[in-house]
């Protein structure tokens, strides 16, 4: 029987992770926004939904912010991941103006780090 070879990709050939994650950086920049949107929503009536997507976003953005490269971004994203973790904790229903208005000034720390890694 005969046997195949492997062949090994060049390091050209190999996606770049930088790259990579600048393009995830964008897709999360735009999820941030929806979900932002979403809580803003004097419509809604519950916020656990939105409220854990968000944190799962933050968390992942926490991690790989400074696995590639862009520690403020881990940093903020921490920050967003723990004021959520605390707030689902807490189970809240709804959550207050002020806290929407708190929410908001810190999301729009990360998602500015976030369109700095997608650039």
């Amino acid at each position: 029987m005969a046997r195949r070879q492997r062949t090994t990709p060049s390091p050209s050939t190999l996606p770049d992770p930088v790259q990579a994650f600048r393009a995830r950086a964008a897709r999360d920049r735009a999820r941030t926004d929806r979900l932002m949107a979403r809580l803003a929503d004097p419509g809604r009536a519950r916020v656990a939904e939105p409220l854990a997507e968000l944190e799962a976003l933050a968390h992942g953005l926490a991690g790989a912010g400074g696995t590639f490269g862009f520690p403020a971004l881990s940093e903020t994203a921490a920050r967003v991941e723990r004021r959520l973790e605390g707030w689902r904790r807490a189970a809240p229903a709804t959550l207050t103006a002020r806290q929407i208005a708190g929410l908001r000034r810190l999301v729009a720390s990360m998602t500015a780090e976030l369109d700095g890694a997608a650039q």
